[in-house]
C-alpha cells in the first residue's frame, strides 16, 4: 500500500534504492528546482522510448511558425488564433519539476501562449523560418523561462513519459492505475492534441499521476535557454569590449548588450554552435548545488535526533512548538554538523537548498505529531517557506531567509504579514 506521507517516490512506494537507477525520483510535495532540457533530449537519444522526441517538438514548432509567418501580426487572423489553441500546452505537473511554489505549475495557458505566438513573430521577422532547436524563439522572447521550456518540450512528449513510467514501475512491481492523460500528445497528422490511456503510479495524498524522468534529459537551466544565452551574450561582449573597458571607455548595460544580441542572428549562431560542440551536461546529482536530493536525508537525520513534542491544539502552542522546530533545525546546522550538507566543496549552497532541507526534516517531525505542514504558500508579495495547522484553532506561518539575502527584512515587515492576514481568512 503506497504511503501518503512518503516525502519521495521512492518513499511512498517502499522502494529501495541502490543509486545505478537511471530514472529521478521526484519529491511528491513540492517541485525541485529542474527542467526537462529539449537539447538533452537531442544530444543524449537513445533508442528506447524518447527516440525522435527531440524531433517531435521541433516538428511541433515548426508547424506553428509556419502558420506565424502565413499569418502576419494580426493576433485575431484565424491562423494566429489556430496557433494560439495549439501552444494551450498542458502542465507537466505530474513531473514534480519547476521553480514555482509547491507542485502547482504555470503550463501555457493563454497568456502565455501569446508570449509565445509573440516570440515566434519576433523570430519571423528576424528571418528565423527553419528552426533547429524550439528553444531559440525562447532567445527571442520575453517571459518565456527554463519553466515554459521545460513544459513545451514535456507536454509534446508527455506520451513518451507515461510508457517510460509504465515499464520502469512494471520492473519495480510499482502499484499503478489506468488513467487517462488529456491533450498528452500533438498528432501531426491530425493536426490536434490527443489524449493517451497510461498505467500509471497514482500519488496517494493528490490522487493525481506521477510520471518519471530518466536523469539524462535534466538540468537546472536549460543548454540553449534564454538564461544561459544572457550569460554568453554577456561574456561574449565584456571580451569583445575588455581594453574599452579597463579605460572606462564604455559602460556595461546588461538589458542593452542582451536586447542587442538576441537581434543579431551572428551571436545566436555562434552560441548555438559552441553549445552544440560542447554538449549538453545533465544536473550533476552528487554535487547536487540546488539541493535537489537534501529531502532524502530528512528521516535519518530526525531518527538520529529525535523530536518529541505535545500536539498542539490552539495558535499559542503551535507557535511554540514551531520556534522549537526552528531551534531543533538551528541546532542540527550549528552543533550536529548539519552545515556539511549545505556547502558544495568550496560554495554554500542557495537559500532554496536550505529551504528544502529544513522543508525535509519538518515534514518528517510534524507527520509524528499530526501536525500539517505545506511547502510555500503565495500572496501577493511572493511566497512563505512553511504554513503549519492543526485543526482549525492551531495555525502558524514560518518565513526563512539566509543571513546573506539583503531582502529579508522585507520578508518580516511585508511579505510574511500580508501572508498572515490571509491565512487568517481562511
Amino acid at each position: 500500500m503506497a504511503n501518503p506521507l512518503g516525502l519521495t517516490f521512492s518513499k511512498t512506494f517502499g522502494l529501495k534504492l541502490d543509486g545505478a537507477e537511471e530514472w529521478f525520483d521526484p519529491c511528491v510535495w513540492l517541485d525541485s528546482p529542474l527542467c526537462v532540457d529539449p537539447f538533452l533530449m537531442l544530444d543524449l537519444e537513445i533508442d528506447d522510448e524518447f527516440k525522435g522526441a527531440h524531433d517531435e517538438i521541433v516538428g511541433f514548432f515548426q508547424r506553428q511558425i509556419n502558420r506565424v509567418a502565413a499569418g502576419g501580426t494580426n493576433m485575431e487572423s484565424p491562423a494566429i488564433k489556430t496557433v494560439i489553441q495549439a501552444l494551450l500546452m498542458p502542465e507537466a505537473s505530474e513531473l514534480y519539476l519547476g521553480y514555482s511554489e509547491g507542485v502547482k505549475g504555470a503550463g501555457s495557458g493563454p497568456g502565455l501562449a501569446k508570449l509565445m505566438v509573440n516570440a515566434m513573430m519576433s523570430a519571423v521577422a528576424y528571418g528565423l523560418t527553419d528552426i533547429k532547436h524550439f528553444e531559440e524563439i525562447s532567445i527571442l522572447g520575453e517571459g518565456i523561462g527554463p519553466d515554459r521550456i521545460s513544459d513545451a518540450a514535456a507536454g509534446i512528449t508527455k506520451w513518451r513519459f507515461a510508457r517510460y513510467t509504465e515499464r520502469v514501475c512494471k520492473q519495480l512491481n510499482v502499484p499503478v492505475q489506468k488513467r487517462v492523460l488529456d491533450r498528452a500528445k500533438y498528432d501531426l497528422a491530425q493536426d490536434r492534441w490527443v489524449a493517451v490511456e497510461a498505467n500509471l503510479p497514482i500519488n496517494p495524498r493528490t490522487k493525481r499521476p506521477i510520471l518519471l524522468t530518466p536523469q539524462r534529459f535534466l538540468r537546472h537551466l536549460p543548454t540553449l535557454g534564454s538564461d544561459e544565452f544572457a550569460q554568453y551574450a554577456e561574456r561574449k561582449w565584456k571580451y569583445d569590449h575588455r581594453e574599452s573597458l579597463d579605460k572606462k571607455l564604455v559602460t556595461f548595460d546588461k538589458e542593452k548588450v542582451f536586447a542587442a544580441a538576441r537581434k543579431d542572428p551572428a551571436v545566436r549562431n555562434e552560441f548555438l554552435t559552441l553549445a552544440a560542440k560542447s554538449g549538453g551536461k545533465p544536473y550533476d546529482f552528487d554535487q547536487d548545488k540546488w539541493g535537489v536530493k537534501l529531502t532524502d536525508s530528512a528521516e535519518s537525520i530526525v531518527a538520529e535526533h529525535p523530536f518529541k513534542y505535545k500536539q498542539p491544539t490552539s495558535d499559542k502552542e503551535m507557535k511554540a512548538f514551531v520556534v522549537a522546530l526552528a531551534n531543533y533545525f538551528k541546532h542540527f546546522i550549528e552543533e550536529q554538523k548539519g552545515w556539511e550538507l549545505l556547502w558544495d566543496k568550496y560554495y554554500a549552497k542557495p537559500e532554496k537548498a536550505v529551504q528544502r532541507l529544513m522543508f525535509g526534516i519538518v515534514f518528517q517531525i510534524c507527520a509524528v505529531n499530526n501536525v500539517s505542514v505545506d511547502p510555500e504558500v503565495n500572496a501577493g508579495r511572493g511566497p512563505v517557506d512553511f504554513k503549519f495547522s492543526s485543526g482549525f484553532n492551531a495555525k502558524c506561518l514560518l518565513e526563512t531567509k539566509l543571513a546573506r539575502n539583503t531582502k529579508w527584512i522585507l520578508g518580516v515587515t511585508r511579505q510574511l504579514p500580508d501572508v498572515t492576514r490571509l491565512f487568517q481568512a481562511m
